[in-house]
């Protein structure tokens, strides 16, 4: 077998006959520890259930520049393109939905109007291969848009901001909570604000739209969900 797929045995087997199906030699461009699955038995019918199985233990350059600090390609807003990326990102919020596919928030990248290093507040989905850039602003240091507490909208976005603490709850919702970014008047400092994104809308939960609110002190990078609640295990923020 040179390739996936099924494969046949040129000899056949007759009626109760056994059968042990092993690797003569192991492949070796490129080099590959293979197995077998249900490999012996008695023919009694045809056999489909002998599985092998290579490379599993391998990484595979999947999509992404070769190179360091590309620039993002936004390409046009909630439209997948295999031209499409994110570009080079530093501490991103990242989650996998129920369908499988990456999502990605914010951090620092390079902003795609040239080479100057900013805190974005964009998100994107990885599906089929293909980046979509899903909302948020393709220029860097932008502030949050609440609305109104505990309010889906499609005009919610948190901004800019790095090193929150992320989750997916039980429902596959995706929340975040606080980090160091911009609140809603542009301030950049440690920020308290809860937010989820559900049914592709943001929704601003709890904490304060300006920064510097102690309600509760502002932790980076620490979190642990667990039983429908949320732990912090403070790193620095500030108050108690």
């Amino acid at each position: 077998m040179k390739a996936n797929g099924s494969f046949t045995f040129a000899t056949s087997l007759s009626y109760g006959a056994s059968y042990n199906v092993t690797i003569v030699s192991q492949p070796s461009n490129p080099i590959q520890i293979c197995s077998v699955a249900n490999g012996s038995g008695t023919s009694k019918a045809n056999v489909t259930n002998v599985g092998v199985n290579c490379g599993h233990n391998e990484w595979a350059w999947e999509k992404g520049a070769a190179t360091v600090n590309p620039d993002p390609v936004y390409g046009t807003l909630v439209v997948p393109a295999a031209s499409n990326t994110p570009g080079g990102r530093q501490l991103p919020l990242t989650w996998a939905d129920v369908s499988g596919n990456l999502w990605l928030v914010g951090s620092y990248a390079f902003q795609n109007t040239g080479k100057t290093y900013s805190l974005m507040n964009d998100f994107w989905k990885h599906s089929s291969g293909e980046w979509t850039w899903m909302g948020g602003s393709n220029i860097g240091g932008q502030s949050g848009t609440y609305g109104t507490l505990n309010s889906p909208a499609a005009d919610n976005i948190p901004g800019a901001r790095y090193e929150a603490v992320s989750w997916t709850d039980a429902s596959g919702n995706f929340w975040f909570f606080g980090g160091n970014g911009y609140d809603s008047v542009g301030t950049q400092a440690l920020l308290n604000d809860l937010w989820k994104y559900s049914n592709g809308e943001w929704t601003w939960m709890s904490g304060a739209k300006m920064a510097w609110r102690l309600l509760p002190s502002v932790p980076l990078g620490r979190c642990k969900w667990e039983f429908m609640a949320l732990w912090l295990l403070r790193r620095s923020g500030i108050g108690d």
